[in-house]
């Protein structure tokens, strides 16, 4: 009776090499087929290196222009400054230490992007506008609770303020704090005295992607989230930059020094700034690349909150970075960061 067991044998063999044979050609077809993701000439490539299905179609921002206000009869001419301001507020500071960071702020600031405002804090800072003449408040409303998160107030002494509106970023993969998406707060302002648009556009990205100027293991869903949303923010910023100039701020969790080191080509150096090339103009600049990595961090020895505006080659540029400071003694976990800008016509 010996022979059924040798068949069974070979029955159990024949069946583990199909099972085999059909894995293995799921695994190739699998590594043939998937999306690639950008990698920049100075990107190491490895298991560690980004994910390997990053998105490559993403939504067109839908929103339409004000009619833009005239310029006057006779053309301005002149160098104006205003101070602009980066500025995230831990959402676990109290509302009298929150307050505190905006007085301290609104001392030299023209314009405050604010990051991690919760419907609350949104309450309180209306308020405080309110008792504060020569100051507007902008944080958007609507169904989804994270679309108010980006905020900004305005000096309207020194700004009008023209349209404002929200867009929807990417999908938020911040388990720990329960955020389900990111979005893009912005506003077309007028400078008054320059005859100026300055259109402002406050932003925030996923945290834990980077770790000195590499992604982090297992980010890849937060890598392709961020990329996302600065493809939206390219977007945005290049259809606002059509009626003037364009300042973008906001914390985007990327160290900026390791960032221009590395050059990893899924984060904001190379994506949203073309890794600071002239060739790569008109586009995004921020006040590390204008101005260099300037002392103290702005959280935990690394610079990842940001203000950038949008250059055009010299002969078109009238807004420039003067110069940057970051302030400590604060109250959030985050030092806010103030950029002295120059307008010249």
């Amino acid at each position: 009776m010996p022979e059924p067991a040798i068949t069974d044998r070979r029955f159990t063999v024949l069946m583990i090499l199909v099972i085999g044979g059909v894995w293995v050609l799921g695994i190739v077809f699998y590594l043939i087929l998937r999306p690639n993701a950008p990698h920049h000439p100075g990107t190491p490539a490895g298991p560690n290196s980004g994910p390997t299905d990053l998105i490559t179609v993403y939504p067109t921002p839908d929103f339409t222009l004000p009619p833009i206000p005239p310029v006057t009869k006779e053309p301005v001419h002149g160098t104006w400054r205003f101070v602009a301001t980066q500025a995230n507020l831990y959402t676990g500071m109290t509302q009298s230490e929150a307050i505190s960071d905006v007085n301290r702020l609104a001392v030299d600031s023209d314009v405050i992007g604010m990051n991690e405002v919760s419907r609350e804090r949104a309450g309180q800072l209306r308020t405080w506008a309110a008792e504060h003449p020569g100051w507007s408040f902008y944080s958007p409303t609507g169904s989804d609770p994270y679309q108010g998160l980006n905020a900004v107030l305005v000096n309207t002494k020194v700004f009008t303020v023209v349209d404002e509106g929200v867009l929807y970023g990417s999908r938020s993969s911040m388990r720990g704090y329960k955020i389900s998406s990111r979005w893009v707060t912005w506003l077309l302002l007028r400078h008054k005295a320059s005859k100026t648009n300055v259109s402002w556009v406050q932003t925030h990205m996923d945290a834990a992607v980077e770790s000195h100027g590499h992604p982090r293991a297992k980010a890849g869903q937060r890598i392709r989230n961020n990329l996302a949303y600065m493809q939206v923010l390219k977007a945005t910023v290049a259809k606002l930059a059509t009626v003037g100039q364009v300042l973008v701020a906001g914390d985007w969790n990327v160290d900026a020094a390791a960032d221009r080191q590395v050059e990893y080509g899924a984060f904001p150096y190379a994506v949203l700034e073309g890794d600071g090339s002239n060739s790569a103009l008109p586009g995004l600049r921020s006040i590390y690349t204008a101005l260099g990595i300037k002392g103290p961090p702005t959280r935990s020895g690394r610079w990842i909150d940001y203000i950038a505006s949008w250059v055009r080659p010299a002969a078109e540029n009238i807004m420039t970075f003067v110069d940057y400071r970051i302030l400590t003694g604060g109250n959030s976990d985050h030092n806010p960061v103030e950029a002295v800008v120059q307008i010249k016509k």
